[in-house]
């Protein structure tokens, strides 16, 4: 599995694109993408929601946020 890594300076959020994730895409197929998910420093999935819309955007970001805290 390959992907892109980043990290955002505001906010020290560390992000991974993946590509050619292939288990990954048998596992939710083509209608689970876009596919946000957040862990925690524990490793336990926080959220995590398919769909590029203003609303799961807006929840990951609470997310985030609160885990940040």
């Amino acid at each position: 599995m390959y992907g892109y890594h980043g990290r955002t300076p505001q906010t020290k959020f560390t992000w991974i694109h993946l590509q050619e994730a292939s288990d990954l895409v048998a596992l939710v197929r083509k209608e689970g993408f876009p596919l946000t998910i957040v862990v925690d420093k524990d490793g336990i999935v926080r959220f995590a929601k398919v769909g590029a819309t203003e609303e799961n955007q807006a929840e990951a970001v609470a997310v985030i946020e609160e885990l940040s805290r």
